[in-house]
């Protein structure tokens, strides 16, 4: 795990995915249940940031290192 993502706060992990999800540079992280859904949305919970779905119930622990660069 790179180290400047160790020490980022979760304030800054949900500006820097929604900065991703919104560059339209390269294709977003999508839902693991429809690929059709909107694009994956940064939530905080339990003092962890993870991605989720807002069309259906589908959540994903794991983000890219490079949605953090």
């Amino acid at each position: 795990m790179n180290s400047n993502l160790k020490t980022m706060d979760n304030k800054t992990k949900l500006s820097k995915i929604a900065q991703y999800q919104n560059n339209g540079n390269w294709h977003e992280l999508t839902c693991g249940n429809d690929s059709q859904h909107l694009p994956l949305v940064g939530k905080e919970v339990n003092g962890k940031v993870i991605l989720v779905c807002l069309e259906c119930d589908y959540d994903q622990d794991y983000i890219p290192e490079v949605v953090f660069k």
